[in-house]
């Protein structure tokens, strides 16, 4: 069985005090459009596919990674990698509000990574799909109802147990980086920090194609880089680990 941690590492790919005390003193306010994707966004999903290169535990150097990622909150990764000993892998990933599975497509088995649904437990943490979402594009999920405010020319929010921020941006602008922040259960402060290297224009506005990704799960620099295309049409089949999800826009 892979541990969730690894995969935590995976999920980076696609971030200490953001959660003190100061978020809660303000009033509550609704993230500016830049920043916020509905459900029925333009282009119901994003499919990114590029590559990840830096120390990953577990998974080597380079990763050839993809993500589909629906509006609505549901998720596919699919990582291919070199084993060790040479051998090719090739893990699945499936990402909803209720589910979050991991499936090896050349050995089989389908392992849970938490034991709530739609929860990936790691680093002493309960990840859901929107964090992902929020340190990989610098995007929320405006189903998930999280609290935030504006306080010292960053935004911050607090949701499912996670603290969150942007870096380097204006009150209505995409950020320069985001950031998740929680405490592990020795009461530790952890943190991921995504910067947005360049981005390209798309239906939910600019997403990064180029990440710099560091922070306390990592051992050093991660460098991600990933083509960027809007599919209109995904339904919940493509979230089978067993189907060939679209890979081209309108398909």
């Amino acid at each position: 069985m892979k541990r969730p941690e690894l995969m935590l590492v995976a999920l980076v790919l696609l971030l200490m005090s953001a959660c003190a005390s100061g978020p809660q003193q303000q009033p509550s306010v609704k993230l500016p459009s830049p920043l916020t994707v509905s459900a029925d966004a333009p282009g119901s999903a994003l499919y990114l596919r590029g590559d990840a290169k830096g120390p990953l535990p577990g998974m080597g150097p380079s990763v050839e990674i993809e993500f589909w990622i629906r509006a609505d909150g549901w998720l596919r990764g699919e990582f291919r990698y070199e084993l060790p000993d040479g051998r090719a892998a090739h893990d699945v990933l499936v990402w909803t509000p209720d589910v979050a599975l991991l499936f090896d497509r050349v050995r089989g088995g389908l392992d849970p990574l938490g034991e709530s649904p739609g929860v990936l437990e790691a680093q002493g943490a309960e990840f859901r799909v929107e964090h992902l979402v929020w340190l990989g594009l610098g995007r929320w999920l405006a189903a998930a109802d999280a609290s935030w405010h504006w306080t010292q020319s960053q935004w911050r929010g607090e949701w499912a147990g996670l603290a969150m921020r942007t870096l380097d941006a204006d009150r209505n602008e995409r950020p320069g980086a985001t950031e998740l922040v929680w405490r592990d259960e020795d009461g530790k402060f952890l943190r991921l920090t995504a910067r947005v290297v360049s981005e390209v224009s798309t239906p939910w506005g600019p997403i990064p194609t180029e990440l710099s990704v560091d922070g306390d799960p990592l051992e050093a620099r991660t460098v991600v880089r990933w083509d960027v295309q809007a599919i209109e049409n995904m339904d919940d089949t493509s979230f089978d680990p067993l189907a060939e999800p679209p890979r081209e826009p309108g398909r």
